[in-house]
Formats: structure tokens, C-alpha cells, sequence
């Protein structure tokens, strides 16, 4: 049986009654009538698991050593199958495969166009409202189990959402202001 003492561990040997008794008696002389004392050794504190805290010591290594491990095996991984790709497939080069390829069309003309910056505030304006109409879900889930003694309470959630509901329309009467919602 180990005992846990302070920083040391100590180490007690019992046996029942009925394991001295099935012992030989050529034993017998050889025990003494003291009992013996116990046997203490240091623990090691640096040893995982060891009896005097009962939890095992983490290093930085061991936290971070996995995620470094698999990381150095995913690149060697990668550089080895772009190897045997670039080994294995097959290289004709031609100037047909070089040439601009648009839908079986041949392209006519320079490949630079300018967009109207309409169509890329229209498509973040929908991405902004969309993203901030999902956060309605969970409040709407969530409010219903809101009392006036939760934490926080209903009335406290119900003015949270109106003022986020008012800085959405806010966002969109200035888009509204500013034209961008015209469609010329």
C-alpha cells in the first residue's frame, strides 16, 4: 500500500492473518518481533503522475509538440504527392494550350474590364444584413427563457436587440441615402 506524505512517499507492507498463517514455519525464525519500519523514499516532483500531486506535469513540448508533429508531417506529406505529380503525369507543351480558353469562344480583346464599384457595395451590403439577420435566431431562441431574475434579464435583451436592430437600419438609411441601393 503507498501512502503520500508530504513530498515523499511512503511505502507499507500489510499482510492479513490469513497470509501469515499460510506461510511455512521455516519463516517464522526469521521475523522479528518489532514491526518493521517504513520505507521512505523521495518522489520525484518532476516525474508525471507522481504520488505526491496526483497529476501529471505538462510541458510547453507536450502541448505544442503534437501540433508540431503534424504539421511537419502534412508539408512532407504535400511535398512528397506534388513530387510524384510532377513525376508521374504527362508533359506535352503547345501553344494551343497556352492561348486564353473562354467557353469554347475565342477571346477577342484585353482580359482587363472595369466593374462598377455598384455591384460590389450592392453584393457587401447583402453579405452585412444577411450575416447580421442570422444573429437574430439565438436571441429569438434564447428570449424566451429570459425572466426578470436570469442574468441578463429580458428587459436588458429586448433593449440590446433594439439598439442592434436601430444600428442595422442606421446602416441602411445612410446606403439609402447615398444612392446605393439605385439600380441605374
Amino acid at each position: 500500500m503507498r501512502l503520500a506524505v508530504g513530498d515523499s512517499v511512503l511505502e507499507e507492507e500489510r499482510h492479513s492473518s490469513s497470509a501469515k498463517a499460510a506461510r511455512p514455519s521455516c519463516y517464522a525464525s526469521h521475523r522479528s518481533a518489532a514491526p518493521e519500519p517504513p520505507v521512505r523514499r523521495p518522489a520525484n516532483p518532476l516525474t508525471p503522475g507522481s504520488a505526491s500531486t496526483g497529476r501529471s506535469v505538462v510541458t510547453l513540448g507536450g502541448q505544442y509538440g503534437t501540433v508540431a508533429i503534424m504539421l511537419v508531417f502534412g508539408a512532407v506529406l504535400y511535398a512528397i504527392i506534388m513530387l510524384l505529380n510532377r513525376l508521374m503525369r504527362p508533359s506535352v507543351p503547345s501553344p494551343l494550350k497556352l492561348s486564353t480558353y473562354e467557353c469554347g469562344v475565342e477571346a477577342v480583346g484585353s482580359g482587363w474590364s472595369q466593374m462598377n464599384i455598384r455591384y460590389y457595395v450592392f453584393a457587401f451590403l447583402f453579405v452585412i444584413f444577411d450575416v447580421e439577420a442570422i444573429f437574430l435566431f439565438p436571441w429569438a431562441v434564447i428570449f424566451d427563457d429570459l425572466g426578470p431574475t436570469t442574468t441578463p434579464s429580458a428587459l436588458y435583451a429586448l433593449v440590446a436587440m433594439f439598439l442592434f436592430i436601430g444600428t442595422l437600419l442606421e446602416g441602411l438609411a445612410y446606403a439609402w441615402r447615398k444612392g446605393v441601393l439605385r439600380w441605374d
